[in-house]
Parts: C-alpha cells; sequence; structure tokens
C-alpha cells in the first residue's frame, strides 16, 4: 500500500517498464536481479547511480523527508525515533 502520488507513479513504473519481464507471483521484488524475483544485489552506490540516472536524488530526497518530519514531530521524539542527539533534533 502506497500513499498518492505515489501509488499512480509506481503503477505506471510497473507498466511501463522494459527488458526484465516481470514475475507475476506474489511477493516478488519490483526491482530484481536478472532473475525474477531474486532481490537486487547492488552496492550502495551502484544503486545511487541507477536512481540518479532515474532522476531520483536518494541525499536530497532523503533530507527533504528527514527535515519535513522533523517539523512534524516534537524533538525528543524525534531523536529516539532516528536514534540521534536530542541537539540535533532541535537544530533540525
Amino acid at each position: 500500500m502506497l500513499p498518492a502520488p505515489l501509488d499512480a507513479l509506481m503503477e505506471e513504473l510497473i507498466a511501463s517498464r522494459r527488458g526484465h519481464p516481470l514475475v507475476d507471483e506474489p511477493g516478488t521484488w519490483l526491482i530484481h536481479e536478472r532473475v525474477p524475483g531474486k532481490p537486487l544485489s547492488l552496492s550502495r552506490d551502484q544503486l545511487v547511480l541507477r536512481l540518479r540516472a532515474l532522476g531520483v536524488n536518494p541525499r536530497q530526497d532523503r533530507a527533504t523527508a528527514l527535515f519535513t518530519l522533523a517539523a512534524q514531530v516534537p524533538a525528543a521524539i524525534l531523536a529516539r525515533m532516528l536514534g540521534i542527539h536530542r541537539a540535533v533534533a532541535v537544530q533540525w
């Protein structure tokens, strides 16, 4: 279950996917290895390069998500949830 508009984007990605066939079994991986149904085994750097090629900037998107969360959650709870120091949570 994905929230809108992410759900529509994901459905579009699946529908427009080219290359390796999708496996229609429940619980399969959206992004898999050359063998369908097997999870992707890229290094972090390789995955970042693939995401950037698709127009996704993981570092910037992560920071945006964290700052948005920080604006909605009290600093003490944010620090506990993310395992960061309270002072950092207050700064965010």
